[in-house]
């Protein structure tokens, strides 16, 4: 790991033992306008003079964002800066995989993380600062979404270093602009894969590929890094997540197809899921899922059968709709009600259909629906 001694505004490498450092979550311009890895010792006399004399914020560039980071951390204390611009060396590819993979962990084993918001002029005083901060494109973006999360400690700064807010202070208007609720902004781990893709829906991101890569460290995953896999990316990660996670949530999405595969074609799928639960009463899980070779193996009980080899022959033969009442739950005015995805067969793979709406299971016997008993019976799925 690299970081930016705030004195001497050189690269310093750690293994082991890293000091205190801060992070700066930005968003950012131009690639000229930022300062990369190989330009850093050219720019360092420039940020050294702005954090010695002074910012001039009438313009916003990679420079004036480092050194107010700097500055901010130096007021704090702070010796190190981390800054995703110029502490990897982009131009490798197995550095940038590591960062990349790493790049959670880092934002939250940081002191403390400077938010700047280089399009909020405003201060909490002014009428129009809470309309500002909702609309900063800061909210927009797809890597500042780990950033907000995972930090103890993040201090908002509006376009001239004046600290706005932390995460407490600023919930109401995080929760407006994000739609995240205040009690995630505390422990977000808590909620559920569908409520966690619901977050990511309306960021953007330069590649396609990163709006699946900046989401590693929200769902705790790693994977390798494959750009020009363009939305394949975001098939992966679900992929990793239904084996890894079991969390049943993930298949709670809708889109305007009427038929689908089990997995959503992007994170816009989840734009109704936020409410969605996947923990209630006790459930358990369900036997793992598994991919093999193209194909998911999922996993519904069948309680509609006794253990006989025949009538599981003849069901998948003949029967054209299959019914599974989900792991996860959704809020009624009537309860919680668990979540019902229609199968039906297609070639002789099963495929899901009703795909514009999440429909609910009227009646759930959990003593069997919701069982991880061996009356299983495994359904291929087409991605």
């Amino acid at each position: 790991m690299r970081l930016l001694n705030v004195k001497t505004f050189e690269l310093e490498e750690f293994h082991a033992d890293i000091p205190p450092y801060a992070t700066l979550s930005h968003q950012w311009g131009s690639i000229s306008e930022e300062v990369r890895f190989e330009s850093l010792q050219a720019a360092a006399p420039e940020i050294h003079s702005f954090v010695q004399n002074g910012i001039a914020t009438d313009q916003v560039n990679g420079i004036s964002k480092i050194a107010g980071c700097c500055r901010q951390a130096k007021k704090d204390k702070v010796a190190y800066v981390w800054v995703d611009t110029c502490c990897i060396d982009k131009k490798s590819s197995t550095e940038l995989s590591e960062a990349i993979n790493s790049m959670f962990n880092w934002y939250a084993e940081s002191k403390v993380c400077f938010a700047y918001l280089a399009d909020v002029r405003s201060t909490p005083d002014s009428s129009d600062f809470h309309d500002q901060v909702q609309r900063s494109r800061w909210f927009t973006r797809g890597w500042t979404l780990q950033e907000l999360l995972a930090p103890s400690e993040v201090i908002f700064c509006n376009r001239d270093w004046i600290t706005i807010g932390n995460k407490r202070d600023l919930k109401n208007d995080i929760q407006i602009a994000t739609n995240i609720a205040a009690d995630y902004l505390e422990d977000f781990r808590k909620a559920s894969v569908a409520t966690k893709m619901s977050w990511a829906l309306k960021r953007q991101t330069s590649r396609v590929e990163d709006r699946a890569y900046s989401l590693f460290g929200i769902f705790g995953v790693s994977m390798y890094l494959e750009y020009g896999e363009r939305d394949k990316a975001f098939q992966r990660l679900q992929l990793l997540l239904v084996e890894k996670a079991g969390d049943e949530s993930i298949f709670a999405w809708t889109s305007q197809q009427d038929f689908s595969g089990l997995l959503a074609p992007s994170p816009e799928c989840f734009q109704h899921s936020a409410d969605i639960i996947s923990i209630y009463k006790g459930n358990r899980p369900r036997k793992p899922s598994r991919v093999v070779q193209d194909t998911l193996q999922f996993y519904v009980p069948k309680p509609w059968l006794k253990q006989d080899a025949m009538a599981i022959a003849l069901y998948n033969k003949f029967k054209k709709n299959l019914e599974v009442t989900m792991n996860c739950w959704r809020p009624t005015s009537s309860g919680m009600q668990a979540i019902k995805i229609i199968f039906r067969k297609n070639n002789g793979n099963w495929q899901r259909v009703n795909c514009r709406k999440l429909d609910l299971a009227s009646k759930v016997p959990r003593n069997k629906l919701l069982g991880v008993e061996d009356n299983t019976v495994a359904f291929s799925l087409e991605l």
